[in-house]
């Protein structure tokens, strides 16, 4: 046991001593170089100013509100910021030009107190819009309205400074009580109560307490007042362990603990103060404890622990810098944020919202975007050293975290033991914590004991770099190539045109290499290639764009990542982001429409959590494979620039993230990205009825029909990005759904119609938290007096009234006329009835001489050809017919049974009268009341007979007729139905004979239906259908006679 320990310890011994001489072997080629690696902490600012609508560039007064507003004071008005728009109030209705403001107080009601240089004591009712002026009194009749600062009492008592001296206002008479300033002459500049009540005051001679109990004033030194000459002191301030702090005119900053008395000085021009003046809305404590001081030569941070202050001061050469170092305000927003009164405007202190550090080669301002910052790699290996390089001064940087050091290798193409060429495009530390350099045409590996490198020729010219599982080196450019570091051979890959599965072009843009061992590159212009190093073939996967579903969808592929799931992600130059599953060979494509910020990514890096991370031409985006959404981030986060680099990127062992740019790089701990929390408070900040502002004082507004065409301005109170902030709105009557216009404040309506309305709208923050309560706010648009319920109840009672008169009225003068007209109409009517029905029976008369005359013919043809009996037998049934037809010729309708009596007699006597041509057959439908059913006599019979002449007599051999009788609804059908020639057959033969008139019989009867209907109002119908054979040859003619039922 004791020799196994022995040996442990020997092996750490060894392991410690080569891991010692590789760390020192670092430094061996290493050269001390004046270049530095910074950490950019500078502070951006946003600046407000006239071209955003202040009213005045000097800021003396800002105040955030209860419900989030921010209120800016300037030498011109007062003036409301919501993040996008400043809203000017001036008090012209109160007769006042102008005001200049010093200071805003809010009161307990939300009204605001204005202290002016000017105009004295302003209220200003925001719901309103109403000034309300109050002149402070003074010792002298002529001296000037001037209030310089205002703070409210417990028992609601507004306590004003003045040059005259020390006021006490009540609201509720209106009334000043004076006390005499004790420095006569002299401006009392800013007050602060403290614990105890009293009120100290900031004077030209000096600091004074001041006693309510007593109204009396007492000097209180500072310790380094000069003899004969008071410290001029301007500005007061308590900080939240209620310290005071002191700003002076001349005399520096001074820190005052009530409790000890103790009294701490920092003089103007030492430990980094700088300036003559603090004025006195220019001091403030930051959410972190560091004090914030204004002056005239630029912003001081003072960090109390050490003593020493930051100065942050204009330039012109900064877009985002200050852009005056004349201070005269400083405010602590509800969030924390700074917020910075100057000569140049208001400007809100733009601390990165989210955790992302910079770091540059060059951290003045002037040179950005340029070549001394830009990033050409990052890499990091085993030795968590930081290796990259910068395009302008080229080389090889080795950075050191912990020691915070920046070691530089430089080039010597002489020297076989240094780099070749200082252009480094690609660096890579293997698994042993050996370094690999490709620097012109050769591979440099480091030895870590010599530190010298040693150059291997490559067969092309490589700019990329990976390590396999076997520990060979691969790499990538004109070609691909793996190096076998035991023969110290390259083994290359190139295109052969007639090989498909060979290398599909000699110029790849990525190179990664699988857990699986594949091989996987971009092939530049062309798209995604793998090589299984097993067999040496290629697989490509190319574009169609005819067919993008599924496929890849950019053949410009710049970066590669396997996550743990073995899913392979792509970074395209204008595709966006693809994800190819190698199980399946489909692709998913994710791009702006998706929400990435930028469909050029540029680099992906995978955190522990299992999120992606995107660098893009527009920033970094935050990528969740399981909801496949995208949180963005850009410059205002803290980004050294919108835009990265092709494949510049590095994760560090513990968890860090690295990308690099034009600008610099940027590290940050995915952990440590946190959306901002608050819920921001949602306003309707304008409402327009036709392009007219209206005062939003009542919950519910009334307007008038015409005043529908209406506007409205929304806001969400989160001054971080404000820009990003989202916004949906919902006109309830009107929008079916939330409608959402990304970050657009404002919608219109237009010809509205008349009724109640609730307009909505909701809002998110910069980092998409929803405020989903939102505002609303009521409105009703009154119809024309026209259209309301009392005028139009009144108007259908007097129509109703009126129309009732007026009927009674005609029903009069109907009924007169009715009586008039009635006999003269009855009789008319009666002679019309007599007329129809005489027409009616000589139309039934013309049908009996026709029949008769027909019948007569067949007697006669008998008793010639010398049948007697047969004349006999038709003679007999034709007395029996004549004495039906006699019977019916007086009525108009008879039953069906009487019809079909003598309709089967007609057909009797037809079939002797043809000798057999034809047979017949009558059909009545099942429960036909054929002695109770009434229909006009001799309605049936015309188109019997005309079946027979004109269908039957012409047939070779004999023919049939079936009459079928079956009721329908109120209608009785008749369907006569003959099997003989057609009726297109019979035309033919018609037109050849001598005789082409029509039937007499077919005339009447359609006469005589033509009468029925006039008569009796009903409907009669006749419909003659062509019955036609399988093979076009005509076989009869069927007859659908419809006939309303007799009353």
């Amino acid at each position: 046991m004791a020799q196994f320990t022995q040996t442990k310890i020997g092996c750490t011994w060894l392991v410690n001593s080569l891991f010692l001489l590789i760390g020192l072997s670092h430094f061996t080629q290493a050269q001390t170089t004046k270049s530095r690696l910074y950490l950019n902490q500078s502070m951006s600012f946003v600046n407000y100013s006239l071209e955003q609508g202040l009213s005045n560039k000097r800021i003396t007064a800002i105040h955030q509100d209860r419900e989030g507003f921010i209120w800016v004071g300037t030498m011109d008005g007062l003036n409301r910021f919501d993040g996008h728009t400043f809203t000017v109030f001036r008090a012209d209705s109160i007769g006042i030009s102008y005001a200049a403001i010093t200071y805003i107080h809010e009161g307990p009601a939300g009204m605001l107190w204005l202290s002016t240089l000017n105009r004295g004591l302003l209220r200003f009712d925001k719901r309103s819009g109403i000034f309300t002026s109050y002149r402070l009194p003074s010792p002298h009749e002529n001296e000037r309205n001037t209030c310089l600062s205002v703070f409210e009492d417990k028992q609601g008592k507004l306590w004003i400074s003045s040059r005259g001296g020390l006021n006490k206002f009540d609201p509720k008479t209106s009334r000043f009580t004076l006390y005499p300033n004790p420095a006569p002459g002299e401006f009392m500049y800013a007050l602060h109560q403290d614990q105890a009540g009293i009120i100290w005051c900031a004077t030209d001679k000096g600091l004074f307490q001041f006693d309510p109990s007593s109204s009396t004033f007492t000097l209180f030194p500072l310790g380094v007042e000069q003899e004969h000459k008071a410290l001029s002191i301007h500005a007061l301030y308590s900080d939240r362990a209620g310290n005071l702090w002191i700003g002076t005119e001349g005399s520096g900053l001074f820190h005052l603990n009530p409790l000890s008395g103790q009294i701490t000085s920092y003089p103007y021009q030492k430990n980094g103060l700088t300036g003559f003046l603090i004025r006195k809305e220019a001091i403030m404590e930051d959410a972190s404890g560091k004090i914030w001081v204004g002056t005239d030569a630029g912003l001081h941070r003072l960090d109390p622990a050490t003593g020493q202050f930051t100065a942050y001061r204009a330039n012109s050469g900064i877009f985002t810098g200050l852009k005056s170092n004349a201070i005269w305000s400083l405010y602590l927003d509800q969030l924390g944020l700074i917020w910075v009164g100057t000569t140049e405007g208001l400007h809100s202190l733009m601390t990165p919202s989210k955790p992302f550090h910079t770091y540059q080669f060059r951290l003045d301002p002037s040179f950005s975007h340029r070549n001394e910052n830009a990033i050409g790699f990052l890499a990091e290996g085993p030795t968590g050293n930081l290796w990259l390089n910068n395009d302008s001064l080229g080389g090889l940087y080795r950075y050191d975290w912990a020691n915070r050091k920046l070691a530089y290798y430089s080039a010597n193409p002489s020297d076989s033991h240094s780099l070749w060429d200082k252009y480094v495009p690609a660096v890579y530390e293997d698994h042993k914590g050996v370094l690999w350099v490709l620097s012109g045409n050769y591979l440099h590996k480091r030895n870590p004991f010599s530190g010298k490198f040693i150059r291997y020729p490559t067969p092309f010219y490589a700019y990329l770099l990976a390590e396999d599982h076997a520990g060979n080196i691969w790499v990538g450019g004109v070609g691909l190539a793996r190096f076998d570091q035991q023969s110290k051979q390259f083994f290359s890959y190139h295109h052969i045109p007639a090989d498909s599965h060979s290398l599909p072009k000699n110029r790849l843009s990525s190179l990664f290499i699988g857990r699986s061992g594949t091989i996987w590159m971009g092939v530049h212009v062309v798209g995604l290639s793998k090589l299984e190093p097993k067999t040496g073939r290629f697989t490509h996967y190319r574009p169609d764009f005819n067919h993008t579903s599924g496929h890849l969808n950019d053949r410009n592929v710049i970066d590669l990542y396997e996550d743990d799931a073995g899913l392979l992600w792509i970074a395209t130059g204008f595709g966006g982001l693809n994800r190819l599953n190698p199980n399946t060979g489909i692709f998913t494509s994710y791009t702006t429409r998706n929400g990435l910020p930028s469909n050029t990514v540029k680099g992906i890096l995978g955190d522990d959590t299992g999120y992606l991370w995107l660098s893009t031409d527009h920033g970094i985006s935050r990528f969740d494979p399981t909801t496949q959404s995208f949180r963005n981030y850009d410059h205002k986060d803290g980004l050294q620039e919108g835009e990265f680099h092709n494949g510049v990127k590095a994760k560090r062992g513990n968890g860090e993230l690295l990308f690099g740019g034009p600008n610099g790089f940027n590290v940050f701990d995915p952990d440590s990205i946190r959306d901002n929390p608050l819920i921001p408070p949602v306003y309707i900040t304008a409402f327009k009825v036709l392009e007219k502002a209206r005062l939003l004082e009542k919950n519910s507004i009334e307007l008038t029909y015409k005043e529908n065409f209406l506007s409205f301005d929304f806001v969400a109170l989160n001054y971080i990005q404000p820009e990003k902030n989202k916004y949906a709105y919902q006109l309830i009557g009107v929008d079916k759904d939330w409608v959402y216009s990304a970050n657009r404040r404002f919608v219109s309506y237009t010809d509205l119609d008349p009724g109640s309305y609730t307009f909505r709208v909701k809002a998110s923050n910069n980092d998409g938290v929803w405020n989903q309560k939102g505002t609303s706010m009521q409105f009703v648009i009154l119809p024309p007096f026209y259209r309301t319920w009392w005028f139009i109840t009144i108007s259908i009672l007097t129509g109703i009234g009126l129309l009732y008169g007026a009927f009674r009225y005609r029903i009069h003068q109907i009924r007169t006329q009715e009586r008039d007209k009635t006999e003269f109409n009855k009789r008319v009517f009666q002679l019309e009835m007599q007329a129809l029905e005489l027409e009616m029976q000589a139309l039934r008369a013309q049908m009996n001489p026709h029949f008769i005359f027909n019948c007569l013919n067949s007697i006669n043809r008998f008793i010639l050809k010398n049948q007697p009996k047969v004349a006999s037998d038709y003679l007999s049934k034709f007395s029996r017919l004549i004495r039906l037809i006699l019977q019916n010729s007086n009525t108009p309708t008879v039953t069906l049974e009487s019809e079909l009596d003598a309709l089967t007699l007609y057909l009797e006597m037809e079939m002797v009268r043809f000798e057999g041509k034809f047979t017949f057959s009558i059909v009545c439908g099942k429960g036909l009341e054929v002695d109770f059913i009434e229909i006009p006599p001799l309605i049936i019979q015309p188109y019997v007979e005309n079946a027979i002449w004109h269908g039957l007599m012409h047939k070779e051999g004999a023919g049939h007729i079936t009459i079928k009788i079956e009721q329908q609804a109120e209608n009785i059908v008749c369907i006569i139905e003959d099997d003989g020639i057609g009726r297109n057959r019979a035309a033919e033969l018609k037109s050849k004979s001598a005789t082409k008139s029509k039937s007499l019989g077919m005339q009447i009867t359609a006469h005589r239906l033509e009468l029925l209907h006039t008569l009796y109002g009903k409907q009669t119908r006749v419909e003659v259908v062509d019955l036609i054979e399988a093979c076009g040859q005509a076989c009869g003619t069927r007859v659908i006679l419809s006939l309303p039922i007799g009353e």
